[in-house]
């Protein structure tokens, strides 16, 4: 059995703590969300697609475990449905850092 690295047990003990009351895909999704919701520090700086952009909320209207989880960004002067997947926080390091990363590897990025 192949050993898990750091960042992988810790990402599990996050996903637990997420989900610890989930029954099904649906409810661990929200689970995920909700703990992106309460955790990420809105908003905040990152790159989209090459060009710098504010990360204002997890769209919670666009996000479905078909769709993955989607974040509402600014950029340009307008705003915009993005997937978390390509979302690059500018804070290396920082605690959204973290989360984002987190989410990433929970989708399977």
């Amino acid at each position: 059995m192949k050993e898990k690295d750091g960042k992988t047990a810790e990402y599990e003990r996050m996903l637990e703590e997420a989900t610890v009351d989930c029954y099904g895909d649906e409810e661990e999704f929200s689970g995920v969300l909700c703990t992106l919701e309460s955790e990420l520090k809105f908003p905040f700086d990152a790159v989209v697609m090459g060009k710098s952009a504010k990360v204002l909320k997890v769209d919670d209207n666009r996000s479905s475990l078909r769709s993955g989880i989607m974040m509402k960004v600014e950029f340009e002067g307008k705003k915009h449905s993005v997937a978390l997947a390509i979302i690059d926080v500018t804070e290396k390091g920082s605690k959204n850092a973290k989360w984002v990363e987190w989410g990433k590897w929970w989708m399977g990025e």
